[in-house]
């Protein structure tokens, strides 16, 4: 991703930060993690674990909902348009 122009370089290196975490916890079996992460904040309060355990489950419900349109898109045949109805160039 491009940082736009004039975008403070503190901000823009969090963003970097946050890209690459997301990265790395699309590639963890977000089941294990979560569970991990929901029983510390059970033991241990604290509002950091609880915000990692929501973005593993939003990684996970984001990863469902990927694989579901995948199957979807697989189910329903392409579209073909007749050559007349597309816009000319």
């Amino acid at each position: 991703m491009k940082a736009p122009i004039g975008i403070d370089p503190d901000v823009k290196i969090i963003v970097e930060i946050l890209q690459h975490a997301g990265e790395i916890v699309s590639r963890l079996p977000h089941d294990r993690v979560r569970g991990y992460l929901e029983a510390a904040a059970a033991t241990d309060p604290d509002p950091w674990t609880e915000r990692a355990a929501a973005a593993v489950r939003a990684a996970a419900a984001f990863e469902l909902a990927m694989a579901e349109l995948s199957a979807e898109e697989a189910r329903v045949p392409p579209i073909s348009w007749p050559d007349d109805a597309l816009p000319s160039g």
